[in-house]
């Protein structure tokens, strides 16, 4: 089987390996979109590819480092995103853990949480479905007296925060 590739393509892959660019290719081009065979120009790139295959670990050889956020991701600087179709679907709480800025945070949700903190290493949002609470080094920051989808900001020292509950009795224990 065939597997094509554009002169324009190869031509960028060789001259961002040539400036010492770390390139990981899956699958091996044997032809142009013309039918020319160039399996001597992509062998030369796969020779100077850091891998030639997709894997956890060839990832890692680009310099990316591995996400070790249990169910979530690092987005900009402070901020995160939580998911856990898993807590959906046994209807059972989730938990994250991330530390930023020397701080550990930890939470309690259900499906999605996002969360970004401020430079200083304060929460300045927060939304989430089925939350809980928040903690910062084992402190409470924001704890709910039962599961609520919740969104909350901090702006100029105005706190603002929403509590979707029907039934209006969920409280704020702590951090409001």
């Amino acid at each position: 089987m065939f597997q094509y590739a554009n002169q324009t393509t190869t031509r960028f892959f060789q001259e961002y390996i040539s400036k010492g660019g770390k390139l990981l290719l899956e699958g091996k081009a044997t032809h142009d979109f013309n039918g020319k065979d160039i399996t001597s120009e992509w062998n030369k790139i796969a020779d100077k590819a850091v891998a030639t295959s997709f894997s956890i670990e060839n990832v890692a050889k680009l310099g990316i480092p591995k996400n070790e956020l249990v169910d979530g991701v690092a987005n900009e600087e402070g901020s995160y995103t939580f998911t856990s179709s898993n807590s959906l679907q046994s209807d059972s709480p989730a938990n994250f853990r991330f530390t930023y800025l020397g701080n550990t945070f930890t939470g309690t949700y259900k499906g999605l949480a996002a969360i970004k903190i401020d430079k200083k290493g304060s929460l300045q949002k927060l939304s989430a479905t089925g939350f809980l609470e928040l903690n910062k080094n084992g402190k409470p920051v924001l704890q709910l007296s039962k599961e609520a989808d919740i969104f909350l900001m901090i702006k100029d020292g105005i706190k603002d925060i929403t509590i979707a509950d029907p039934t209006k009795s969920t409280q704020v224990i702590s951090g409001f």
